[in-house]
């Protein structure tokens, strides 16, 4: 004997379940649009999101936060990000060098007002890592000992802070 497993009341549960699945995933659409909206506005204001600052010289290897004074020559700054659009973006940064007794290291000639440098970083969304232009001087070494530290910013908005120490 056949027995059908569609009852009418099994039918009716089905189709409850059915609406309920279909209200929960016009929800959750309605959610993931919500939240990019808010994702956009912030994006106009902070571009990315810093997970880690790292650093390098132009004479060692790899990222440190620990140099000796005889090695280094610039200072390059490195950002692991997280980007908050996938769209292709410019971005000018602006960057402090804060020195050991808290002073910023600048620059009259070029340091953009209350900051050391400027660099622009060309950003997409699939980008996680991005190196900014470094700080120093070739002929003279401008990192004394010391716990020195960085600040990133862009759009008036502090993106990432970080130190690294110079030893002898």
């Amino acid at each position: 004997m056949f027995s059908n497993i569609f009852t009418k009341d099994r039918m009716e549960q089905l189709r409850i379940d059915r609406d309920l699945y279909e209200r929960n995933f016009h929800f959750a659409q309605d959610q993931l649009q919500a939240t990019d909206e808010k994702l956009l506005k912030i994006s106009n204001k902070i571009p990315f999101l810093v997970e880690d600052i790292r650093f390098s010289t132009s004479g060692s290897e790899g990222n440190a936060t620990k140099f000796s004074r005889k090695e280094i020559d610039y200072i390059y700054p490195e950002l692991k990000i997280l980007p908050l659009t996938e769209a292709e973006q410019t971005v000018k940064v602006f960057v402090k060098m804060v020195r050991p007794n808290g002073t910023l290291d600048f620059n009259p000639e070029i340091s953009p007002k209350g900051f050391s440098y400027s660099d622009e970083l060309e950003i997409s969304g699939g980008d996680t890592v991005v190196g900014l232009a470094g700080w120093g001087s070739k002929s003279w070494n401008t990192y004394e000992r010391g716990t020195h530290w960085v600040e990133i910013w862009a759009k008036g908005s502090l993106l990432a802070k970080g130190s690294f120490f110079v030893g002898p």
